[in-house]
């Protein structure tokens, strides 16, 4: 689950998959694919010439809705407006980049499309997040943008479509509740991997979550 190992107790009964760990889950065979079990990029809109004064009020919304995402996850009396903040902040990027095109460097500046990235990252919104990784690729390939977030958004689209991450860019937490690195595609070349796209290496990334939460070492956890 979110690429981390859980232990279950699993049975067949009349048909029915029954999975209990902490609560009890039951599944029925579908007859038909459910919607969405094949993710599709959505649509992104044709990018368009803007004028100043629309170029500026689009940067500085995402400005405004950047220092709400960030309020939300760093005051702990806001954490129960996360929720409320993120799905504003999706509704708001996908009508933009479905008007307008992707938020990229040469239209709007790096700051605006990092911001842009960084909604994306927490909408948890897949075929937006896989719309966008694209034209981030694009633009940190060009040098326009930091090789992080394409990174970041890589990793987290494998893991939310059960596969193992490329750049180690996602922890989860271990059976002790420490952080912990979700599996690796290439535990033993994730350093070249980084380097190849201009990210610094894993141990420094690994330390910065070692000071802030204290552990003493973070685990990578391999299955």
């Amino acid at each position: 689950h979110s690429g981390q190992k859980l232990t279950a107790e699993i049975s067949v009964q009349d048909g029915v998959l029954v999975l209990k760990d902490q609560d009890e889950q039951r599944f029925t065979r579908c007859k038909e694919t459910p919607v969405g079990m094949d993710p599709q990029p959505m649509a992104l809109g044709e990018p368009k010439a803007l004028g100043m004064a629309r170029r500026k009020a689009i940067q500085e919304e995402l400005a405004e809705r950047f220092k709400e995402d960030q309020a939300v996850r760093t005051d702990q009396a806001r954490q129960n407006d996360m929720h409320r903040v993120d799905a504003d902040n999706t509704t708001y990027v996908k009508k933009l980049v479905t008007d307008l095109g992707w938020i990229d460097c040469d239209r709007f500046g790096a700051e605006a499309s990092n911001t842009a990235f960084l909604i994306v990252q927490h909408s948890g919104d897949l075929p937006l997040m896989l719309a966008a990784l694209a034209p981030i690729e694009k633009d940190v390939k060009s040098g326009k943008l930091d090789a992080q977030p394409y990174a970041l958004l890589f990793d987290r689209i494998k893991i939310f479509m059960g596969e193992k991450q490329r750049f180690g860019t996602q922890l989860g937490q271990n059976a002790q509740g420490q952080p912990a690195v979700l599996p690796l595609e290439d535990k033993a070349n994730v350093e070249a991997l980084r380097k190849e796209i201009g990210l610094f290496p894993l141990s420094q990334y690994l330390e910065i979550f070692k000071q802030r939460s204290g552990a003493k070492d973070i685990e990578f956890l391999d299955e």
